[in-house]
């Protein structure tokens, strides 16, 4: 996988999921941002915000998202807008250097687990909105992240 710009820059702290590639449809924009809003259930909040970088070849990369309060913070922008270069740098330093929490990592494990039911599904199409119903009946019925890549489970979780 391979990331041009120095918004994704190198690939640090997440995963990679490999599913085949007709499992990923030509989207407009091939990243997607996950916000905790959109993953949490009635029953349980989410601690964090995740990325995820869609590859056309199946190469799927899951990682934790910036913080907001660190983006915010820094409001040096450069004349059309954006964070200037060496504030990313900076920003992809510190965010490198930072622990992972349990409550984080259980999230984007459970992230890649969906993308990997819908990846061995037939007919399932990777995007914001599968990877959201997937995580969502996850947690909503109550399926633990180890037991999601079972049988039984992916047709639980792949059916509406």
């Amino acid at each position: 996988m391979h990331a041009r710009s120095l918004r994704y820059g190198k690939l640090e702290n997440g995963v990679l999921v490999c599913i085949p590639r007709g499992c990923v449809k030509k989207m407009k924009h091939h990243f997607l941002q996950l916000k905790r809003g959109e993953l949490s259930s009635k029953t349980s909040p989410i601690v964090c915000d995740v990325d995820v970088l869609v590859g056309c070849n199946g190469f799927i990369w899951v990682s934790r998202s910036l913080p907001a309060e660190w983006t915010e913070a820094n409001t040096s922008v450069d004349a059309y807008g954006q964070p200037q270069t060496e504030t990313l740098h900076e920003l992809k330093k510190r965010h490198a250097a930072t622990q992972f929490s349990v409550e984080e990592r259980l999230v984007i494990s459970r992230c890649r687990n969906a993308i990997e039911v819908l990846g061995a599904g037939n007919n399932k199409y990777v995007n914001k909105e599968s990877i959201l119903g997937v995580f969502k009946r996850s947690v909503d019925k109550g399926i633990e992240i180890g037991d999601m890549l079972s049988i039984e489970n992916r047709r639980l979780l792949l059916m509406r």
